[in-house]
């Protein structure tokens, strides 16, 4: 399938589970009002053919890769990509801080960005920080087995003036000290992180009143098993209700 009248129209293209989803590589890429583009567990290498997608500017602004053969390469293409606003990157566990810096740079109107890191501690610190630097304008942020410390959720709290939405979920580096670090700063919202003891987002939501902490605390006693959905975890958390002054 290649470029035609009818391509050109299009404005979304979502591919699923295909064998050999390159062959819509030449329409991918002559789709000139292309604005979102998402690719489900499609086969093959499409660290070569996303850099020939992007070459031009399409003006895309959502971009979905799921348990997809990419890595830095395939990044750094789509950060060409200067009209992206959305960006979710489930279980690529070769894209790198590298990758997610050059995003950060390059796409400077980038809103949603959520990635599961697959537990590949690739992502982490360093590329938040990017995040934090040159994304002035994200609004959600979702962080599925990716490790952030108190170095780099401090930052984006205080840089990302516009985030409305903070999600950690299985992070092996989160616990008490991180939820501290970033409670002041903006709402949150975790989900089995190991460090967190559920004593510590009852004491927030006692000391400010205003704080909204919706939390699926891993207690020593309890065990649990995670449930997946298609782009992430399955959210199955526990809400702490607001407190009455």
């Amino acid at each position: 399938m290649g470029p035609g009248v009818a391509v050109s129209s299009l404005k979304s293209i979502c591919l699923k589970e295909l064998y050999n989803g390159q062959c819509f590589g030449l329409m991918i890429a002559g789709a000139k009002n292309l604005r979102s583009l998402k690719l489900f567990r499609c086969s093959g290498d499409w660290d070569k053919l996303l850099p020939k997608m992007t070459v031009k500017d399409h003006g895309i602004v959502e971009i979905h890769l799921e348990r997809m053969q990419v890595s830095d390469l395939a990044l750094s293409a789509i950060s060409n990509c200067s009209s992206l606003e959305i960006l979710h990157l489930v279980k690529t566990p070769e894209c790198t801080n590298f990758g997610l810096t050059a995003i950060a740079e390059k796409c400077k109107l980038l809103r949603k960005l959520h990635i599961d890191g697959w537990k590949a501690n690739l992502i982490g610190d360093e590329g938040l920080l990017s995040v934090a630097k040159f994304s002035s304008k994200l609004q959600e942020l979702v962080l599925i087995g990716v490790n952030p410390t108190t170095l780099s959720l401090g930052i984006l709290a205080e840089k990302c003036q516009s985030l409305e939405r903070l999600a950690l979920c299985g992070c092996d580096t989160f616990g008490d000290p991180e939820l501290s670090c970033i409670a002041a700063k903006c709402p949150i919202k975790i989900k089995k992180c190991r460090g967190v003891m559920g004593s510590c987002a009852y004491w927030l939501r006692s000391v400010r009143l205003a704080l909204s902490v919706n939390a699926d605390t891993v207690e020593p006693q309890e065990h649990h098993e995670e449930a997946t959905v298609e782009g992430g975890l399955q959210e199955l958390g526990v809400e702490f209700p607001h407190l009455n002054s």
